[in-house]
């Protein structure tokens, strides 16, 4: 059984075991005796016993658990005993050296121009008041947006008028010392005051520095996400169908090993600057000291161990792209009038800027065919259909080259031409490519259907004046040794059963 006796500090009621109330007693007496005679000792000893009160109340339960002799002390181990005092440690450090604080924001009332912000945001991060003070003159132009932060800070901020908020805005220990020296006037409030033209410029600079290198961050970050959610959005104006994912074809270029491992390299190529630029930005900012460089030693190797597993494992997938097959196949066709266009298709495919496009539907691949007209001096007409594939070797370009499907509907003088060309088996994209050549003699009439015209020709292979270029009837020429394709004298149009 242990009695508990009931005290008041700093306006709080604790309960005390008796032994912890006795060892408190003799510690407080004997700092009565201390500061007595000396000046300012009644406000020193009020501000210890704020400082004690602030330690019971920060204990495990606070107010409410019962102080033990355990507790008591260890507040006098932080604040320091009269024998600490007695031994002039002029650093004010000794007493409390475990208990190092970080700084608080406070408004610094004693240096305020308004209301003490910019002071107090000057003392918490080491800048120039000079600096801060700009920068809240400048975004007042951005909507006045400097004063809602102002007064918002104004109100959600303390100020630092006792002793103990000012210690804890410079970021002093707490102790008998510096509440001794603070009240006395010996220097515990005499922390750096930068006011000098060359200071308050290395801050502009370095300020200036760890902005940049936060909106660095913030764009990379800003970049990145808009690019992964709103790629859709930003492509649709670029491409002719919904937008295909990189990271989807990804998945169907290499193994999934091999997917899921440039995914995560990915991730810290990208993270890892970032999170750099944000960090670096604050420290030159708060002025803040970076310890443990072995930490920021290993956080670079890793950042330049997954850029090289990353360029590793993507030689050794390219190994299955280094081999590349064609495939060529020719039919003639019969002299005359030349009707093209394209067969129309229902499917909603994504599109990707490797001219690869995907059916979710489905889940299968597909490719889009090139379709050139070349000029000939005689003969007949005639098509070429030029298929090519890659491959981890010879046999295996020659499989994803037979897997191509892609077939033109000749109708005697009428050429129906898919629109994609589907890759079988579906479930890999080797770059597989369909270039379909038609070779016409000069003085043939080529009639070209709009489908055709807008999603499949292509201008290589001829030279034809621009106004030309997408004209309905068309006719092979040849001046000087080049062929080239002329508005006819005449119109001519797609049979209207062209479909059936």
């Amino acid at each position: 059984m242990k009695c508990v006796e009931i005290i008041h500090v700093n306006g709080v009621a604790f309960s005390v075991e008796k032994e912890a109330c006795d060892a408190l007693s003799t510690y407080v007496h004997a700092l009565e005796v201390y500061f007595k005679n000396k000046p300012g000792g009644e406000e020193v000893i009020s501000d210890i016993e704020a400082r004690i009160g602030e330690l019971f109340v920060g204990r495990p339960g606070g107010a409410r658990a019962v102080v033990t002799p355990g507790d008591v002390a260890q507040v006098i181990a932080m604040l320091g005993t009269v024998e600490d005092i007695a031994g002039e440690s002029d650093s004010g450090d000794a007493p409390g050296r475990a208990e190092r604080p970080l700084k608080r924001l406070y408004r610094d009332v004693e240096r305020r121009l308004v209301g003490g912000v910019c002071a107090g945001i000057s003392r918490w991060t080491g800048i120039h008041v000079g600096v801060i003070r700009l920068l809240f003159v400048i975004a007042i132009f951005f909507w006045g947006f400097s004063c809602l932060v102002y007064l918002a800070l104004y109100v959600i901020t303390p100020p630092a008028r006792k002793t103990v908020q000012k210690l804890e805005m410079l970021g002093k220990p707490v102790n008998v010392n510096t509440i001794a020296g603070s009240v006395n006037g010996s220097g515990a409030f005499t922390g750096r005051t930068r006011g000098g033209v060359g200071d308050l410029l290395v801050d502009v600079v370095r300020v200036g520095v760890g902005v940049f290198l936060c909106a660095c961050g913030l764009f990379i970050l800003v970049a990145v996400g808009c690019a992964v959610l709103f790629e859709d959005y930003i492509f649709m104006d670029l491409v002719e169908w919904d937008m295909f994912s990189f990271h989807e074809l990804l998945q169907r270029m290499v193994s999934p090993g091999s997917y899921w491992t440039l995914l995560a390299c990915a991730v810290f190529i990208i993270v890892l600057p970032v999170a750099a630029c944000f960090f670096w930005g604050i420290c030159l900012i708060a002025s803040l000291k970076i310890h443990r460089a072995s930490s920021h030693v290993l956080l670079l190797v890793t950042w330049v161990a997954a850029i090289a597993l990353s360029v590793f494992t993507s030689i050794r997938e390219g190994r299955g792209y280094l081999w590349r097959d064609v495939q060529k196949t020719s039919m003639p066709l019969a002299p005359g009038t030349l009707y093209l266009e394209a067969l129309p298709s229902g499917v909603k495919m994504a599109n990707n800027p490797l001219d690869v496009y995907y059916n979710r539907q489905e889940g299968s691949l597909h490719g889009k065919p090139n379709v050139v007209i070349h000029g000939c001096r005689e003969g007949y007409p005639w098509l070429e259909i030029i298929k090519r594939a890659r491959g981890k070797n010879r046999l295996e370009a020659g499989m994803h080259v037979e897997g191509i499907a892609y077939e033109v509907e000749v109708r005697d003088s009428l050429l129906l031409f898919p629109v994609f060309f589907d890759v079988v088996p579906s479930g890999q994209w080797k770059f597989q490519e369909v270039d379909v050549r038609l070779y016409v003699p000069k003085g043939t009439v080529i009639v070209i259907g709009e489908n055709l015209r807008d999603r499949l020709l292509s201008d290589r292979g001829w030279f034809c004046r621009e106004e030309y270029m997408y004209d309905g009837t068309l006719v092979m020429t040849e001046r000087h040794g080049w062929f080239s394709l002329e508005k006819a004298p005449w119109e001519k149009s797609i049979p209207s059963d062209v479909y059936r």
